[in-house]
């Protein structure tokens, strides 16, 4: 048995097509995640200049505008005063970037799309979102005030002082503006205190992609099983070696290959590009051992359909694990998410969304609860590749080679 294994061994490293896609492909494309991505949350914008030209009074907006530029080192923005034939002037000839013009609604005037503006709108958008929480949450606690008024008699039906109410909710807005002068900004981290990237789903679908890849290796091993896909496969089905021996010889082989190549991608990420995974190591390397079952065994279920031709069965497997990769958020970093709002029977069908949940579990979540979930569901996946792909490959018979 350590004969078999050992040369089958030696024939899976000497195989460097199917060895690209499980250790160098995602080793590239972690690399150009990184640089996109790092180039992308390191950008500094230069304090964007701003006219504000005053309609009505807003003291809440003007207090939060003040908010924004009363950074010392790098404000937000700058702001001046106008008067809007002025401001329309300035924003004409790009001396500001905007103006925001100060009403009980406040709105902005850009002249054209660009990473400044976006930053101008995402700023009034964040105060209108907050603005509306408040003032909501505000009117409710005045609702309930007037009814305990009106029920007890102290206050005549249908006569609430409606300029006193509304006084109350600009106070109540302009105090918590005043509370967000004396708040720092907010640095994202996860439970066990790590740097959290906002585009940490995509690293995490990676190694699940990275673990599928191991279907390559499990494909070109079924085919090399066969008398009539390959000439090793044929000096196999004549050799004393049982083929269930030969068969146990592969999978441990590939899986092991596909585990050190996902170990590899895991210690790059760490320790090279500076992911913060967190010291869950043990987790981690249990979640790649089911994700790297979970590929080489529907490598070898592919492998062994015999009718379909090479490029077939490898456009199979490439179709199928960029798909799963694609639903797991590789791609498109939300989408993931959107599934599972509209959709989370397909997360839990996907092997590599799973994979990346367990990984969310261990380095985000902190939630061993769900984790132990994911990796049953792991489990079950794997066992059911083993029987598929042990029976598809073992019942095959040939009258002659």
């Amino acid at each position: 048995m350590r004969h078999i294994i050992f040369y089958q061994f030696l024939n899976t490293l000497r195989n460097r097509v199917a060895l690209f896609w499980p250790a160098i492909f995602p080793l590239v494309l972690g690399t150009l995640f990184s640089i996109t991505f790092g180039s992308a949350e390191n950008i500094e914008l230069e304090t964007i200049p701003v006219a504000l030209v005053e309609q009505e009074e807003n003291i809440a907006f003007s207090a939060f505008i003040d908010t924004m530029q009363e950074e010392e080192e790098n404000p937000v923005i700058k702001t001046v005063n106008m008067e809007e034939k002025a401001a329309l002037e300035a924003l004409e000839t790009g001396e500001v970037t905007g103006i925001y013009y100060i009403a009980e609604t406040p709105s902005l005037t850009i002249r054209k799309n660009s990473i400044e503006a976006t930053v101008l709108d995402g700023v009034l958008s964040t105060y209108l979102k907050y603005e509306t929480m408040m003032t909501d949450l505000v009117e409710r606690e005045l609702a309930g005030y007037a009814s305990e008024q009106l029920s007890s008699g102290q206050m005549p039906e249908g006569s609430p002082d409606i300029s006193v109410m509304q006084q109350t909710i600009e106070e109540y807005i302009e105090e918590a503006m005043e509370d967000i002068e004396e708040t720092s900004y907010i640095t994202e981290v996860t439970l066990s205190g790590e740097r959290l990237s906002a585009n940490m789903n995509c690293f995490f679908g990676l190694i699940g992609m990275a673990c599928m890849f191991g279907c390559f290796m499990g494909m070109q091993a079924a085919m090399e099983l066969q008398a009539n896909t390959s000439s090793l496969g044929a000096r196999r089905c004549v050799s004393p070696a049982r083929k269930s021996m030969q068969i146990v010889a592969v999978f441990v082989v590939n899986v092991t290959v596909a585990y050190l190549c996902n170990i590899l991608l895991l210690l790059y990420l760490k320790f090279i590009l500076g992911m913060g995974f967190g010291d869950h190591w043990g987790g981690m390397l249990l979640t790649c051992a089911f994700g790297c079952i979970i590929g080489v065994c529907m490598g070898i279920t592919i492998g062994s359909i015999g009718k379909l031709p090479m490029a077939a069965k490898v456009g199979l497997n490439v179709g199928i694990t960029l798909s799963l990769s694609f639903l797991a958020g590789l791609m498109v970093s939300e989408m993931k998410n959107i599934i599972d709002i509209n959709c989370p029977i397909v997360n839990r069908l996907n092997p590599v969304a799973v994979i990346s949940d367990a990984f969310y579990c261990l380095c985000v979540y902190n939630d061993p609860v769900r984790y132990r979930n994911d990796l049953l569901l792991m489990a079950l996946y794997s066992l059911g590749f083993l029987v598929v792909s042990y029976c598809v490959i073992r019942r095959e018979r040939y009258d002659s080679i």
